[in-house]
């Protein structure tokens, strides 16, 4: 009778630990990805700004040749 009872609370709390241990690893892939979008945008920010910055340079370089 109690050997049930025990089996069954092992079952219950193996059950329990797996679904605790999806939510972990779901939670961390969310965070990993997240991290990655951030990565992301910021590389496509930063490359934004480089090319806005050759366009400055290079808009004053022909302003340059125009002129001389």
């Amino acid at each position: 009778m109690f050997l049930g009872i025990e089996i069954d609370l092992l079952i219950g709390v193996g059950i329990g630990f797996m679904f605790f241990m999806l939510a972990v690893l779901f939670l961390r892939e969310r965070k990993e990805r997240k991290y990655q979008e951030r990565k992301l945008l910021f590389k496509l920010a930063w490359s934004d700004e480089q090319y806005a910055s050759a366009q400055i340079v290079n808009r004053a370089l022909e302003e340059e040749r125009v002129t001389t």
